[in-house]
């Protein structure tokens, strides 16, 4: 081969180290997140920091997709690193919100055209935090009765999550949805897009929701803040705030005016993540300074 890309930690670490004496080779790594970040574990940095460090000299480019670690890369790389805009988000799939359109698909989804939706899309799993959301819910419920939360994903916590809706006797306030491929049109019936991780890359349920023009909520953590800037196009809270979360939602809830801000905003940010614009920053990053011939 001419050349490899190759992506995640440890499929990575052992792709360089196999190739590393193949004469005129040039191998790429795409970072979609490293391991060691801020208010990571501390094993997460005894293991994964020297295992990147290492392998960095195996390495002719490395991509980023948000700002934190392309800092970080800057400590251990030699050679070229790129930061582009994620894996890109497809304009023509995700598309923004009309009234009608939101109206429509509420009335074929079974939701009441009052209902206060707000959705995240993401494993159920314990990254994800979706019981930050559940337990903000429970907060709320009685404040806005018609308050809606759906949850698309699947995953290991499901039953666990399900338990702690039952407990807060908050059933007809939260709805697990289970794997969908039907994301562009729950985004587009919903009213808020929500984001609880702990940790990120560059989150694409939160670029879909830019792109269909919802304001955010997110934790405050790396991705997430390369998205959201808070009080412009969103709120950025702390990871485990629960009553901040409540207080955001609350906000929006009663300012449909800074919903549409918040929206707007996030129409005119996502062109920058668009698939079309990725491609041309990874085939610049391919050239590399044409160094690598793509011809």
């Amino acid at each position: 081969y001419d050349l490899v890309h190759t992506h995640t930690p440890v499929a990575s670490f052992l792709i360089r180290m196999a190739c590393r004496n193949i004469p005129n080779l040039k191998m790429i790594y795409t970072a979609h997140g490293f391991h060691f970040f801020k208010g990571a574990p501390l094993q997460n940095w005894l293991l994964y920091y020297p295992i990147e460090w290492i392998s960095a000299k195996w390495t002719d480019v490395l991509i980023t997709i948000n700002q934190e670690d392309y800092l970080s890369a800057k400590k251990f790389m030699n050679g070229d690193i790129y930061n582009v805009h994620g894996v890109g988000v497809d304009l023509n799939k995700f598309q923004p919100q009309s009234q009608e359109l939101k109206q429509q698909l509420r009335k074929e989804y079974g939701y009441k055209s009052d209902d206060f939706i707000i959705i995240f899309a993401g494993d159920l799993r314990y990254e994800k935090h979706q019981d930050l959301l559940i337990d903000t819910i429970s907060l709320l419920r009685h404040k806005i009765p018609n308050i809606k939360l759906l949850l698309a994903g699947s995953g290991q916590l499901l039953e666990q999550y399900r338990k702690q809706v039952i407990k807060l006797e908050i059933e007809e306030n939260v709805e697990f949805l289970g794997y969908r491929t039907d994301i562009n049109k729950l985004l587009l019936l919903s009213d808020i897009a929500v984001s609880s991780s702990k940790r990120e890359g560059l989150p694409v349920n939160v670029m879909e929701a830019m792109a269909t023009g919802l304001p955010l909520i997110v934790t405050n953590c790396r991705g997430n803040r390369d998205l959201v800037e808070n009080g412009v196009n969103g709120f950025i809270r702390e990871i485990n705030d629960i009553s901040g979360f409540a207080e955001s939602i609350d906000i929006l809830y009663h300012s449909e005016l800074l919903r549409n801000s918040f929206a707007l905003e996030s129409l005119e940010r996502i062109r920058q993540y668009s698939l079309k614009n990725v491609l041309k920053e990874m085939e610049y990053c391919y050239v590399c300074h044409n160094k690598i011939n793509i011809e």
